[in-house]
């Protein structure tokens, strides 16, 4: 089974919910009508009505961040030294040796974006230190 990824949107323009607001408050039609003619959704266009109305203010929210990262910039010095015994293992034996060693069980995927995080890039042979890119 494939895994899908479902990514946000980015949040639409600015000037886009400026002239949906404006189209709606000065009565160009109803709100399904300003959808249709805008190309967005009915409800984009009451919560931004409902949002101008309130606060006066239609910008997109921050982006809420994600869950927190499972191995933390503090946990990379145990990165570092699980390559630094053994530098050929793979993305599976060293995600092995960490859920081994450590009691925050992480995925390959965590792995990887650590040894990233800790300056070192995959190759098919050992890990080896990214160039241009400081390690601690």
């Amino acid at each position: 089974m494939v895994a899908a990824f479902h990514f946000m949107p980015k949040p639409l323009p600015k000037e886009l919910r400026s002239r949906v607001v404006e189209g709606f408050e000065a009565g160009l039609g109803t709100m399904n009508e300003i959808a249709e003619r805008f190309r967005v959704s009915a409800s984009s266009v009451s919560r931004w009505a409902r949002l101008n109305m309130l606060y006066e203010d239609i910008n997109p929210k921050p982006h809420g961040g994600g869950p927190p990262q499972k191995i933390t910039d503090n946990d990379l010095d145990g990165v570092r030294e699980l390559v630094n015994e053994k530098p050929d293992r793979t993305l599976d034996e060293l995600t092995a040796a960490w859920n081994e060693r450590y009691p925050q069980r992480v995925g390959r995927s965590s792995i990887n974006r650590a040894l990233i995080r800790a300056g070192f890039s995959l190759k098919k042979r050992p890990f080896a230190p990214l160039k241009g890119i400081r390690t601690r």
